[in-house]
């Protein structure tokens, strides 16, 4: 799978992509929903503030509010930690840890109600002690935050760690071990000294929450949106706690609401998000089972495919290691004309097979290719025709189809090695692929040397014999048969045929017409001045006795050039 460089990782951990579409997904509408979430927020507290004090200075109010604060700061950090993993995002763990160390502050704060309310005796805890809790919780969660936007280490986490038990522990042993400035007086009212450390937490808390907003932007992941929405908030918190003059006064009162609100808006909205990703996860699932099931289909049926493929070479290798062992094949020769004078020019062997099954001989051929036998087939076919080679009448030449592996082919110098090469034509066919034009070139350099010629088969039938005409200029081009038939009924092929004939003309390179069936495409053979051909109508291929040394007296009446 290739992998987004952009993506986060972590060690050797990346980000599935199906997974980050859902995660990391430019959401401008979230800060939106964030900001008014806020507003409407800092509205209800605000309207929750004008009741009466009486109304609302109950201990039962209190702790139902720290209850819920605890368990959705619980979530937050839950949440966070957990996609922060999964990604490898740094920032969104340093998050986590700081909900982390908010949730412990946040149940200590909330088992310190003593100090403001005598008759519930569960953490024996002054009223500074329980004010200095309430500092560390609002100044740890922005300080967590700070440190993932700057990507401080895990090393200076634990250390943040660290410092957050101190403080825990000095603010709930303050009498017996550490006696803290008063911050809190006994009617529940604030000293200058709590006021100023409540305006400079409020400040830190506001900047790390400003930083945190624009640092990522109107496109901001989910995750990093409700943490802004977190920030944001727990900033206005402490500024409404500012505005208070003690404790249980309306604006306190507003505070609570929004210290409920802080940890509550973003756990609805990473649990919302978290949902929609496990829908995502469950689409994609059925999506991948799917897609799996079209593979595994699509893997027996070409795993059917390469079975029947195997057993048809190896039954292929059979039928043609048999018929080589046993030499069940056999030549005839068709002959090639000089169509103004009707006399024998040349000879084209032709391989004929007796061997079950009965198949064209273009099979047998693909068949020993396909089993890596072809140029040791093709050998034997040109050796078989080399053995009549004395029978065929001088002045005759003898033509001879190999393809390009086999005219490099060091079984075919071999076969070549003490025969006459004056009356030799090697054929290059259309139909097999040449790799290599140079080391072509190079082997048949070695045969001219010796005279023999070569032919370049099928002309005209597909842009490989072009190819091979421009790349190894040989010295007889064949129309073929696909070019011949019709010719004197088809304009198009008569253009295509006369520029091939005017080409040969113009470079003094042989052609012959292949395929020459009808009385009226030898005529209009003729008539473009084509020099010699073959074909049904001149003679059927036969044993080389049987070959007439001349076309027939009916067929030479042809008309003039």
């Amino acid at each position: 799978m290739k992998v987004d460089p952009r993506e986060p990782s972590r060690g050797s951990q990346t980000v599935p992509a199906f997974y980050r579409s859902v995660v990391e997904r430019p959401q401008p509408t979230t800060n939106a929903l964030v900001i008014g979430t806020a507003g409407l927020a800092v509205t209800a507290t605000l309207a929750v503030a004008a009741v009466s004090e009486q109304a609302l200075s109950v201990v039962p109010a209190v702790e139902v509010l720290f209850a819920l604060a605890t368990v959705a700061a619980a979530a937050c950090a839950y949440l966070q930690l957990i996609r922060g993993r999964v990604t490898g995002d740094e920032r969104l763990e340093w998050v986590g840890w700081g909900f982390a160390a908010a949730t412990v502050c946040v149940v200590l704060n909330a088992l310190s109600i003593r100090g403001f309310a005598p008759t519930l005796d569960v953490l024996s805890l002054s009223s500074s002690g329980a004010a200095a809790l309430y500092l560390g919780w609002h100044a740890v969660l922005p300080l967590y935050a700070l440190g993932g936007l700057l990507g401080w280490s895990r090393h200076v986490r634990r250390w943040f760690a660290v410092g957050v038990a101190v403080w825990v522990a000095l603010s709930v042993w303050e009498p017996a071990v550490l006696r803290l400035p008063e911050l809190v007086r006994t009617d529940r009212s604030y000293t200058p000294t709590y006021r100023g450390l409540l305006l400079a937490t409020a400040v830190f808390a506001g900047v790390c929450a400003l930083a945190w907003v624009v640092r990522t932007g109107r496109h901001a992941c989910w995750p990093d949106a409700w943490t802004g929405a977190a920030l944001v908030l727990l900033a206005g918190d402490i500024g409404l706690n500012v505005a208070a003059d003690r404790y249980f006064a309306p604006l306190w009162w507003a505070s609570m609401a929004l210290r409920l609100l802080q940890f509550l808006v973003p756990a609805i909205g990473l649990q919302t998000g978290f949902v929609r990703l496990f829908r995502t996860l469950q689409r994609s699932e059925r999506s991948v089972v799917e897609r799996l099931n079209r593979e595994l289909q699509l893997a027996y049926e070409v795993t059917g495919e390469v079975v029947e493929d195997r057993r048809a070479m190896e039954q292929a290798f059979d039928r043609v290691d048999l018929m080589l062992a046993n030499e069940q094949f056999g030549v005839v020769f068709q002959p090639i004309y000089d169509l103004v004078d009707g006399r024998l020019v040349g000879v084209e062997a032709l391989s004929r097979f007796h061997a079950e099954p009965h198949q064209p001989p273009d099979r047998w051929f693909a068949d020993a290719q396909l089993v890596g036998r072809g140029v040791e087939l093709e050998a034997a076919a040109v050796r078989a025709a080399l053995m009549q080679l004395p029978s065929v009448p001088d002045g005759v030449y003898l033509s001879l189809n190999v393809s390009p592996d086999t005219l490099v082919s060091r079984q075919l110098a071999e076969v070549l090695e003490a025969v006459d090469g004056e009356r030799l034509v090697l054929e290059i066919t259309e139909h097999a692929p040449v790799e290599n034009y140079l080391l072509l070139a190079e082997a048949m350099s070695r045969y001219e040397r010796r005279g023999v010629r070569l032919a370049v088969d099928d002309a005209g039938a597909g842009f490989a014999s072009l190819r091979h005409i421009v790349r190894l200029g040989p010295a007889i081009i064949k129309l073929d048969v696909s070019l011949t038939r019709d010719l004197h009924l088809d304009p198009i092929r008569a253009s295509l045929a006369a520029a091939l004939t005017g080409f040969a003309r113009s470079s003094h390179v042989g052609l012959v017409a292949e395929g020459i069936e009808t009385e009226g495409e030898l005529d209009a053979l003729h008539r473009l001045g084509v020099p010699c051909g073959q074909g049904f109508l001149l003679s059927r291929p036969s044993a080389l006795a049987l070959v007439p040394q001349g076309i027939p007296g009916s067929l030479l009446d042809l008309t003039p050039r």
